[in-house]
C-alpha cells in the first residue's frame, strides 16, 4: 500500500516475541513454521476500531506481519541503504510494487525474428488436382473426399 505502514514501523522484538504496531497494539509472534521458519504476528481484533487503519491495511480481517529468520540483518540493510549518501547514489529509487525505474522504463520486449524459410509453416491447401480421386471434391453432395455413399 503507497503511503502506508511499512514492516520497519512496527516495534519487532524477536527476542521477547512480540510486535507492537504504530497505535501502540501489541501482539505475540507466533513460533517459527514453514519451509523458511518465519513467524507471524496477527492483529486480527485490533484493526477493526484502530484510527491508522487506512494507512495500516486494506484487509478485511486485520493486518498480518510476517517475520523471517534474519529480520535483523535486512531492517540493518534497509536502514544503511536510505541514510548513507554512496548507497543511494548507487541504488536506483524504487518504483510503486517494489520495482525499478530502470526496469520500468525497458523497451518492452521485441517480437522474435521470423522463422528461416524452411522451417515456416504454409497454409494447408487441398490436394493437387492429379492427386484427387475421380468425382470427389469438397462440392460434391456426400461430404468429404473419397466418400462414395453420398452421390
Amino acid at each position: 500500500m503507497i503511503g502506508g505502514f511499512t514492516p520497519d514501523d512496527f516495534a519487532i522484538d524477536t527476542a521477547a516475541g512480540t510486535v507492537t504496531c504504530p497505535a501502540g497494539h501489541t501482539v505475540p509472534l507466533a513460533a517459527p513454521g514453514g519451509r523458511y521458519q518465519q513467524r507471524r504476528a496477527t492483529f486480527t481484533g485490533l484493526c477493526a476500531a484502530c484510527p491508522l487503519r487506512e494507512r495500516c491495511t486494506t484487509a478485511k480481517t486485520g493486518r498480518v506481519l510476517t517475520i523471517r529468520p534474519h529480520h535483523h540483518l535486512q531492517a540493518a540493510a534497509r536502514h544503511q541503504a536510505a541514510t548513507d549518501p554512496r548507497l543511494a547514489r548507487r541504488l536506483p529509487p524504487l518504483a510503486p510494487h517494489g520495482r525499478t525505474r530502470r526496469r520500468l522504463a525497458r523497451r518492452p520486449r521485441q517480437p522474435p525474428p521470423a522463422l528461416p524459410r524452411h522451417r515456416r509453416q504454409r497454409p494447408l491447401a487441398p490436394p493437387p488436382r492429379q492427386f484427387r480421386r475421380k468425382g470427389a471434391g469438397p462440392a460434391r453432395k456426400g461430404g468429404s473426399y473419397g466418400d462414395r455413399r453420398g452421390s
